[in-house]
């Protein structure tokens, strides 16, 4: 997993097998993307509902840009509109806010980010939203 990502899940209270283990457990949706020659996982991506709330979440190994990550852009936006589909067309989650790739995809994908910086574990991240495009 790429470094920042398993930080994000260190500051949500998890290491990051455990973060992995709960979406395949909770979520109503997940998914893994794998190299399509040697089948080495390189994201995982999910969404599900948590105390009411939707919720949506990607994690990434540092392969996935090289080995699939112009494919991984260009898909993004479909597989965010069926996952939205199966939770009610919007979900919420939080960014680390130095997390610039994170950020700069989310944005691609139709994210829109709060102004407000929350602390989570002491660390600063931003809320943002994502909306099924119909």
């Amino acid at each position: 997993m790429r470094p920042m990502d398993a930080f994000e899940c260190r500051c949500g209270g998890h290491d990051p097998y455990e973060s992995l283990k709960l979406a395949l457990e909770n979520d109503t949706c997940t998914f893994t993307i794998v190299d399509k020659f040697d089948h080495t996982p390189l994201a995982m991506f999910g969404c599900g509902i948590y105390d009411g709330l939707p919720y949506i979440w990607a994690l990434a190994s540092d392969l996935l840009v090289p080995r699939a990550g112009r494919d991984f852009v260009r898909h993004s936006p479909e597989w965010i509109d069926g996952m939205l589909k199966a939770i009610g067309g919007k979900a919420s989650n939080y960014v680390y806010s130095e997390n610039l790739d994170a950020i700069r995809w989310l944005k691609y994908c139709g994210a829109e980010f709060e102004d407000q910086i929350y602390s989570i574990n002491k660390q600063p991240f931003v809320k943002f939203t994502i909306t099924q495009n119909v």
